[in-house]
């Protein structure tokens, strides 16, 4: 649903998506593994309309979960029914307190808003439900000048901790 500068997922044509049976038999064996908790990312995860199906079955099998997404599409109603689902985490991907340049770094006009919207709700949730709240921000030459404002920000937004993640196409 963006366009980030530092990702090639949304360029992608072909629908690869797990279908709900091979989700199924990967957590089966990961918990026969050993496996506790799993992490779905994506692309955007939130674009599954099935995802509380997936919460549930992670749910089922005893394990927790956590999610990494750009919160656009996340309201409290969608939130509150993630967490009666199992959600126990959300790493919303923020890359910048500017939100004129987060937007350019997202590809979209109102992605700043739009995820700290969500950030800011989920934070109002998160100790009635454990809720543990992340931000990841890809660090790129667009944004260095910004990594300080972006953690001070993160931790005012209610944000347990912050990621920096290096962004791996160095064209950016």
């Amino acid at each position: 649903n963006l366009h980030c500068i530092g990702c090639d997922y949304w360029k992608i044509k072909e629908n690869n998506i797990l279908s709900i049976d091979s989700i199924k038999k990967i957590i089966e064996e990961g918990k026969y593994l050993g496996l506790q908790s799993v992490h779905i990312s994506g692309g955007e995860p939130t674009l599954r309309k099935d995802l509380e199906t997936i919460l549930e079955i992670i749910s089922e099998k005893g394990l927790s979960s956590r999610m990494v997404t750009n919160g656009t599409m996340l309201c409290e109603d969608r939130i509150m029914a993630l967490l009666s689902f199992g959600l126990r985490g959300i790493t919303f991907s923020l890359d910048s307190a500017d939100p004129s340049q987060n937007d350019f770094l997202k590809g979209r006009k109102d992605s700043w808003s739009k995820t700290v919207e969500s950030i800011k709700i989920a934070s109002k949730l998160k100790l009635k439900y454990q809720l543990q709240i992340g931000i990841n921000c890809v660090v790129s030459r667009y944004n260095l000048d910004q990594l300080d404002k972006i953690v001070r920000l993160s931790y005012e937004l209610g944000s347990d901790w912050v990621r920096l993640s290096p962004l791996d196409n160095f064209q950016y």
